[in-house]
């Protein structure tokens, strides 16, 4: 796909490859801190293959320019296949329990239309940017995995019962191959700090979009069908 890709962007001319990058293309266990010079050194088949595509993009330059945006899990208006939606709630019902994947557990988070912003910002300064640039995206760092819990509480206006997601269960139907396999092998991302360092990102924008987290996590509930009516705007304006 990258190689169709490439071949299509050569054939237009002047245009540049966009990727959202994911923190896969690194070990969880030796990487606390991702810039872009941070070696991609993948523990993982996703991985693996993440560091191959991205090194694709950076032989094909400066022919076929390209941009990454490395982030971490994603939250917002739309996001279905993400572990927010997918594990931490259950869509179209009202919070009344989350699970917590790591719980007090630092963990990255980006918040979709920052990043959309973040892509769009950076698209505009052409001139800027690398032949293949490669920036991090910080988003929502949670340093104790309390914070993403709080801002649902006080989005919600009460307290949500947590729980923590069954590991243990999924390492034991693992051997069995399909999701439980490639879930477990993607848990020391949950188990260790990935933290990405979106000094470069600074130095181009100025500054990250940043939404605040009680106003995005509203936003996401009601897209999820989980609050039947929009919160307090006070609550949302949490930061």
């Amino acid at each position: 796909m990258i190689d169709s890709t490439i071949a299509a962007a050569r054939a237009a001319g002047e245009a540049r490859v966009v990727l959202p990058g994911t923190v896969y293309n690194h070990d969880a266990a030796l990487t606390p801190l991702i810039d872009a010079a941070t070696p991609q050194n993948a523990a993982i088949r996703k991985g693996s293959i993440r560091v191959a595509l991205e090194r694709r993009l950076k032989d094909a330059a400066p022919d076929v320019p390209s941009l990454i945006v490395r982030a971490g899990d994603f939250f917002g208006p739309g996001a279905r296949s993400s572990w927010v939606a997918q594990a931490m709630m259950k869509p179209g019902k009202p919070v009344r329990s989350l699970t917590s994947l790591a719980p007090g557990g630092p963990h990255a988070y980006a918040y979709l239309p920052d990043l959309a912003e973040a892509f769009a910002q950076l698209l505009d300064k052409p001139d800027r940017l690398l032949p293949h640039e490669s920036v991090q995206f910080e988003g929502v760092w949670d340093e104790d995995g309390g914070t993403i819990v709080e801002a649902i509480c006080a989005v919600v206006g009460r307290e949500v019962l947590e729980r923590a997601f069954p590991w243990w269960l999924t390492r034991l139907a693992a051997p069995f191959g399909g999701f439980p396999r490639k879930t477990v092998e993607i848990e020391p991302i949950w188990r260790h700090p990935m933290r990405l360092d979106n000094t470069r990102l600074v130095d181009l924008l100025g500054r990250e979009p940043r939404t605040p987290l009680g106003l995005a996590m509203g936003r996401s509930l009601i897209d999820m069908g989980c609050l039947s009516k929009a919160p307090d705007v006070s609550l949302l304006s949490v930061a």
